[in-house]
């Protein structure tokens, strides 16, 4: 005790005031890290929760008694990482009604008194409960709501009203939904509910925006996305088809090709009839004899019937055809391919004779048929320039010159470490700065109470140092006296 007030008597006030700072930051790390080390691990037990699937949550976390914590504005719920599995099954089996919406849990409890009114009310609404929760397993969905029309049946009681369903999705942010997608909805939600048709049920975005596409007159209500997907496929296939040829023949990045199709969308039918003539007979002769009738009259004298129209002797032939027929029919559905149409420009500029067989080379390669209207243009890049010289070479290398640059250097993926190694990391980190802060408070303290003490000399010490001074003093004045009188 004795040597820490002497040590503390020994120090000025900076040395004082950089001690008690040294030991305060000291003794904040080390606290900082035992609170830190000992502390309850927590891990997430459900994270993107709503405000009303957030408090059905604690609400149940409380009945439990289990510490939780909340992040994220309430989002986020953390349990101790040793219950959390535990915690989350014991809260998957609870008839939590999540997403805002119940299911057939509905009928665990109930009442015999319930009328058949509210029966059937709650049998409603857990169907919609039931299938929200089936359209949020969709990966890209983050909330749902479904509405059920189901119109009253009974006895007496036939109105013709046809039963229908709209559905609510809110997509997940940087997601969206696929055509295909939004036909499966509607086909689970049909197949879900007795009488409802896929084309009866409605489905919109978060924004209000109708993802299903208006009824067709023909019925045929995903007929213009199916045709805008196939018209997109074919063009590919073909652009690709003839990349290959051209780039394979004026090299890479040199030719610009594009395709389009246009599709019909009109289902027609056309009915033809002919008549088939009778083989090998003449033309006064058409068709196949089915039955001849020849009548022969002749008048006798003194019959007086002048006014008889038919002469003495006369004949009368009556020929009856049969003629034959051909019915044809032709029906074109939707989707039929009406006109295909090819533009090619190329960076180099050939002669006509060139271009003509290009022209040539490039309607075989896709199979282009010029009797139902296909056109091809080939030109070349010069041709096009409408610009000055230097003008036109920004246009041939903003369009033509798009060839992949291979020595791109690549960005390499960030490096991952476990949360557990980060932590010994900081851990570690932690104690060699609080070392190396010790360390360098003792040797700035060491050497201050080192100066200190050589400086602070007791009384019988100070007294034999001024008696040495007074002698050395008095030794050179004598020698100085010396030397004035030599």
């Amino acid at each position: 005790m004795t040597m820490i007030q002497q040590f503390w008597q020994g120090l000025e006030q900076k040395g004082r005031i950089g001690l008690v700072g040294g030991l305060v930051v000291i003794l904040a790390i080390t606290i900082g890290m035992a609170y830190w080390v000992f502390r309850s691990d927590y891990r997430v037990l459900f994270s993107g929760l709503s405000p009303q699937d957030g408090s059905a949550m604690v609400a149940e976390l409380d009945r439990m008694k289990i510490p939780y914590q909340l992040e994220h504005g309430g989002e986020t719920i953390l349990v101790a990482a040793e219950t959390v599995h535990k915690t989350r099954l014991q809260l998957m089996g609870k008839d939590i009604p999540l997403h805002g919406s119940v299911g057939f849990e509905l009928f665990n409890n109930n009442d015999l008194g319930v009328t058949e009114f509210a029966q059937k009310v709650n049998y409603q609404r857990a169907l919609q409960g039931e299938i929200t929760r089936t359209i949020l397993a969709i990966e890209e969905i983050q909330a749902a709501r479904v509405h059920l029309a189901l119109p009253e049946q009974g006895l007496f009681k036939r109105n013709g009203a046809v039963p229908k369903a709209s559905v609510t999705v809110t997509v997940k942010p940087g997601r969206q939904l696929e055509p295909e997608q939004v036909r499966g909805i509607q086909r689970l939600v049909s197949s879900s509910v007795n009488d409802i048709r896929p084309e009866d049920v409605t489905i919109i975005d978060q924004h209000g925006v109708a993802l299903t596409k208006a009824k067709r007159p023909d019925g045929n209500e995903h007929l213009s996305q199916d045709l805008v997907d196939q018209k997109k496929s074919l063009e590919d296939y073909l652009t690709r088809k003839l990349d290959s040829v051209l780039e394979r023949t004026f090299g890479q990045g040199q030719v610009i090709a594009s395709v389009d199709v246009v599709f019909s969308d009109q289902h027609v039918k056309r009915t033809t009839e002919d008549v088939l003539p009778a083989a090998g007979k003449s033309e006064s002769q058409q068709g196949l004899v089915v039955r001849e009738r020849q009548t022969k009259r002749s008048n006798r004298a003194g019959d007086g019937d002048l006014a008889s129209p038919i002469a003495d002797g006369a004949d009368q032939r009556e020929t009856e055809y049969q003629i034959g027929r051909r019915v044809e029919q032709t029906e074109r559905a939707p989707g039929s391919v009406e006109r295909i149409s090819v533009a090619v420009i190329l960076r180099q500029s050939p002669g006509e004779t060139q271009l003509e067989r290009l022209q040539n080379v490039v309607s075989n390669a896709i199979g282009l048929n010029l009797d139902r209207g296909d056109t091809v243009a080939v030109y070349s890049a010069s041709q096009l320039a409408v610009l000055p010289g230097h003008q036109t070479g920004q246009i041939e290398k903003s369009l033509l010159s798009k060839i992949p640059d291979p020595t791109e250097s690549k960005v390499s993926a960030p490096e991952t470490r476990s949360p557990l190694l980060r932590s010994w990391q900081w851990v570690v980190t932690a104690l060699l700065g609080s070392c190396i802060m010790l360390f360098i408070l003792i040797k700035l303290f060491g050497k201050q109470r080192a100066v200190t003490t050589q400086l602070s000399l007791t009384a019988d010490e100070r007294e034999v140092a001024l008696k040495r001074i007074q002698t050395w003093m008095k030794e050179d004045g004598n020698v100085s006296d010396q030397g004035v009188a030599l």
